[in-house]
């Protein structure tokens, strides 16, 4: 459940501070999820270019995730999740909440917001009709009454998956309740990782894959973050 404090539809506009033309990560690195730096993080996912992807590098399969924004005892975190070995694929590796479109989703948000309460048992706000999240999304950063703040850019899992992932804040969350409600059917564990510490360059190494490309890998956590979530 979102507090009322942190709907986003509830806050007012404000005046961007100075230094609004940072860049995100160096913003990231020393910030609270205040009401101001969460419309920032918004406005800047709106703003990221939206590169197409050629279409014989995927299958035509459709997926979300949800990429969890969250304050854990005071501290701006991400939310992951450590796939059990019951799925059919990925098993045991890191990620973030998600799965394939269903033809129940109306949008890829939906997809995200879906699947982020079959796994976890928390719940994102998010539009359910398509077309209105469409046509609002051309005007503005973020839906009205909505905790999503925007989307990243697609990409393509080794699967050939085309993913979608989409960026949400939970709001304040207690990891042991958080514990509580796994679906171990899907998820073996759900952890945070502090956010300065994703942002600490020592924290990051990358690695040489067999496709020939590179790719990071962050090692500060109780577990390795690598392949298309590290990537994300």
């Amino acid at each position: 459940c979102i507090p009322e404090e942190y709907d986003l539809a509830k806050w007012p506009s404000v005046p961007y501070p100075p230094h609004v033309d940072k860049p995100l990560r160096q913003m990231l690195t020393c910030f609270n999820f205040t009401p101001w730096m969460l419309k920032r993080i918004s406005n800047r996912l709106y703003e990221l270019p939206k590169p197409r992807i050629d279409s014989t590098f995927h299958t035509g399969k459709r997926a979300a995730v949800m990429l969890p924004l969250c304050d854990v005892k005071g501290i701006p975190s991400v939310l992951f999740t450590l796939r059990s070995h019951q799925v059919r694929t990925h098993k045991g590796q890191v990620s973030f909440p998600g799965g394939h479109l269903d033809l129940n989703d109306e949008c890829m948000e939906g997809c995200a917001q879906r699947e982020c309460m079959e796994e976890v048992g928390l719940r994102v706000v998010a539009p359910t009709d398509r077309r209105l999240w469409e046509s609002e999304w051309r005007k503005r950063p973020y839906y009205p009454e909505s905790n999503v703040l925007g989307r990243l850019p697609n990409c393509v899992s080794v699967t050939g998956t085309l993913v979608t992932p989409i960026v949400g804040y939970l709001g304040p969350i207690d990891m042991r309740q958080v514990a509580s409600n796994v679906n171990h059917d899907e998820v073996a564990e759900a952890f945070c990782m502090p956010i300065r510490d994703l942002m600490t360059p020592t924290n990051v190494v990358h690695e040489d894959l067999k496709m020939g490309t590179r790719m990071p890998a962050f090692v500060s956590g109780k577990h390795r973050v690598w392949g298309l979530t590290a990537y994300i």
